[in-house]
């Protein structure tokens, strides 16, 4: 798609919080449609707390359960899914058309139904309580310059079909709260990134580049700044429904290929995992890794975790693993990195 849309201090085609820009000829607002089914709420609270899994009862309606800022706080974790994921029911979106670039330092999007993507060059952007049904990329090679993104309570990817590559995409960005689905690579965090009570799920390959689908990645060197995975369910075990079948290739796979610097600190906590070959490959290189209260799904074609992580090639990386298992509560030992 082209860039129909730039967003410059000089030049808004459409203000949408003062700040915020969109294009199209869309001049009427819908309110957004219902969530899909969802299935029973978990609760997980932190292993410092002595918590494990506790079962939760049936979800529908409105589920409201997991925490953000000023919320229920950092030990509570509640499953995502449909329900309490993607724009908040109620919120009337502004449709537009065709792609957003955002330049302008500071800009918020709220409440908009895009069909296309947003580009973004520039610090301290909101997407928020938004349908967007491309992509969303943070900075570009080889400046980088965007940084301090947060994207939260948004739907990310069309209704069917093939979103693309990258649902989120690479670096200097939190995502909070979203649905993100049909894309061969949920969400690319290669550096300074924080995932948290999202859903990443029905990945669509795209077969004829040989991409298999990938909730979330990260692909080095491109540190140094950490990695955060906290209370998200990302699900590769089912393929979008239109979409190849059988092609999950992982969950969680952060990979430096290129052997060179180690990445920054991972942290997986209360995550739920589930499908591809391996369901979560932690390989070459970590400063450390910490996995603490997460479980895996039995839907893997060779097992829960692929692990060689270490700092420079031989020495592992320190490793803190506590409380991870199965969603059955079958136990996982902790890995080695050999």
């Amino acid at each position: 798609m082209p860039r129909a849309c730039i967003v410059k201090a000089l030049a808004p085609c459409l203000v949408v919080l003062a700040q915020a820009i969109g294009c199209g000829d869309g001049s009427t607002s819908g309110e957004t449609g219902g969530a899909g089914a969802g299935g029973s709420a978990t609760t997980m609270t932190s292993a410092s707390s002595g918590g494990g899994p506790a079962g939760g009862s049936g979800a529908g309606g409105d589920a409201g359960g997991a925490p953000g800022d000023g919320g229920a706080g950092p030990e509570t974790c509640v499953r995502p899914t449909a329900l309490n994921t993607g724009v908040p029911p109620g919120t009337v979106l502004t449709p537009q058309d065709g792609d957003i670039t955002v330049t302008k330092d500071g800009t918020i999007l709220d409440a908009i139904d895009l069909d296309g993507s947003v580009y973004i060059e520039a610090k301290d952007v909101t997407i928020r309580r938004s349908r967007i049904r491309g992509g969303i990329e943070i900075g570009h090679y080889p400046t980088y310059v965007a940084s301090g993104v947060l994207i939260e309570d948004c739907e990310i990817g069309p209704d069917a079909g093939y979103g693309g590559v990258h649902g989120v995409y690479d670096r200097n960005f939190t995502l909070r709260r979203s649905n993100v689905h049909n894309f061969h690579l949920g969400v690319q965090a290669n550096s300074n990134a924080t995932i948290e009570h999202s859903y990443i799920h029905h990945p669509y390959a795209n077969l004829e580049d040989g991409h298999e689908g990938i909730g979330v990645m990260s692909y080095a060197p491109f540190g140094p700044g950490s990695i955060t995975l906290f209370c998200n369910d990302v699900d590769m075990g089912v393929p979008a429904p239109d979409g190849p079948e059988g092609v999950g290739n992982a969950s969680y796979e952060g990979v430096d290929q290129d052997g060179g610097d180690p990445l920054a600190d991972l942290v997986l906590d209360r995550n739920w995992f589930n499908g591809g070959s391996y369901t979560v490959y932690v390989l070459d290189h970590w400063q450390s890794v910490t996995a603490t209260g997460n479980r895996w799904g039995h839907v893997a074609a060779y097992g829960p975790l692929h692990y060689t992580a270490t700092v420079d090639g031989a020495t592992p990386s320190p490793l803190v693993w506590t409380d991870n298992a199965f969603d059955d509560g079958e136990p996982i030992p902790a890995p080695s990195s050999r």
